[in-house]
């Protein structure tokens, strides 16, 4: 099997997290290689302006999918290795309180927030205000928005970090709060803005879950029916040769599907059960695996 099939089989059998990371680094290498050829060429390299978030109000109305992009892009390897550790270390202690889907919505939202806090900030506020302006990039909000979520939801939860030992999750994120907030006149004002932003979502995203509300419920649907969307278009094809039975064999498989689908649900809600019970250590090797989809 070569290296590519790898890759994409490794995609597709992979939970919401690896395939979250996937996107980060497949949006990594694809914008840095396009500026390679455009630099190589000399060919203009205003496009990439539109895949950052601006805070100039006219750039973010003509460019309104930079609320999205940007929380997908990276320019530095430091910045891209960075976030995508923190996303999976801690987006597989998410993934013990809360469902996959959760994640990405969490992700998506704490992504909006940061855009939203870091856009005002510098509409409002004098001090940015001051500035020619500013463009935002990176997935610090959204990855904030899964620290702070999963401290929230379980903040005795205890990781162990070299030379140090043993620390609760919730001091974690408070350090990583208190470090964003002590620097929002720094030069990376605008990313640390975004952070608080992220740290909020995920605190609000958490604290609503506890009392039976699932804020990001509309962010998981909108996902839902794009990804239907797609799925019908790419499944659109003329028959004319045996169509009845082409129906139902996808009706078949699609039986299928929901039952296996279903059956997967249930086993991992029965895995959270048991972990809410009786801690994560209680759980069998092939609890585990289960549990972070492998």
């Amino acid at each position: 099997m070569s290296l590519k099939e790898d890759l994409i089989r490794s995609f597709r059998e992979g939970n919401l997290l690896i395939k979250l990371i996937y996107i980060n680094l497949i949006v990594f290498v694809i914008a840095n290689l396009a500026l390679v050829v455009c630099h190589l060429f000399q060919l203009n390299t205003s496009w990439m302006n539109g895949l950052m978030l601006s805070s100039n109000v006219w750039q973010l109305i003509f460019h309104p999918w930079s609320c999205i992009t940007y929380m997908f892009l990276h320019m530095g390897f430091v910045h891209l290795i960075c976030n995508v550790l923190m996303l999976y270390w801690f987006g597989q202690l998410f993934l013990l309180f809360f469902q996959q889907k959760d994640l990405v919505g969490v992700y998506i939202f704490g992504g909006l927030m940061g855009g939203l806090i870091y856009f005002a900030a510098y509409n409002i506020i004098p001090y940015y205000m001051s500035s020619n302006g500013a463009v935002l990039m990176g997935a610090s909000a959204s990855v904030m928005a899964v620290v702070v979520a999963t401290a929230v939801m379980s903040p005795e939860y205890q990781v162990r970090i070299p030379l140090i030992g043993n620390v609760k999750i919730e001091w974690i994120a408070l350090a990583t709060v208190l470090i964003s907030l002590l620097s929002i006149t720094s030069q990376n004002a605008g990313g640390e803005l975004a952070h608080l932003g992220g740290a909020l979502a995920g605190y609000l995203f958490a604290s609503r879950y506890k009392k039976g509300k699932n804020i990001v419920a509309w962010v998981n649907r909108v996902i839902d029916a794009l990804a239907n969307v797609f799925r019908k278009r790419k499944g659109m094809r003329v028959s004319y040769e045996n169509e009845g039975h082409s129906s139902f064999d996808r009706m078949n498989a699609d039986m299928e599907y929901n039952a296996q689908k279903k059956q997967k649900e249930e086993e991992i809600n029965r895995i959270l059960e048991k972990i809410k019970q009786s801690g994560y250590d209680s759980l069998s090797s092939d609890e585990r695996a289960k549990l972070f989809g492998k």
